[in-house]
Parts: C-alpha cells; structure tokens; sequence
C-alpha cells in the first residue's frame, strides 16, 4: 500500500484513521499491513505536513499554525 507516492498520501492517511478508530495500534498497523518498521508511516506523514491530533492523522496548514502562535503570544 505504501510505495511512497505522493498521490497516495490521502489514500494511506484515510487507511491509517480507519484503522486507529476501530481501536488498532499505530505500530500493528505499520508493521503487519503496511510491512515497514515502526514509525515510519509517521515520520513520512509528519514530513509532509500531517499531525496526529486525538488519534488521528490530519493536514496541517503552517500559516494557522503561526496565526495561532501569534495569537497566543498577544494573550500572554
């Protein structure tokens, strides 16, 4: 399933939140579908601009991100 093309990004993302919501581990799902070491599927989704956020992996956009932080500092 995972052959590192960026078109299928989506399509493991959808996969892998399937998955962790019906309960399964991160690493059981790494290793026994995707046949790749723990921690990969992460740190390749994470690169490329995913965060997992209550379980589940979503896109994440850098300019809220710093909106946010901004808005942040102002309160403080």
């Amino acid at each position: 399933m995972w052959n590192n093309d960026i078109n299928n990004i989506e399509e493991v993302v959808i996969y892998l939140n399937s998955e962790l919501s019906k309960g399964r581990t991160q690493k059981d799902i790494e290793i026994n579908d995707f046949k790749v070491n723990e921690r990969v599927i992460a740190k390749r989704l994470i690169s490329r601009g995913y965060r997992k956020i209550d379980n589940q992996y979503i896109k994440t956009n850098e300019s809220s991100k710093a909106i946010n932080t901004t808005i942040s500092e102002c309160d403080n």
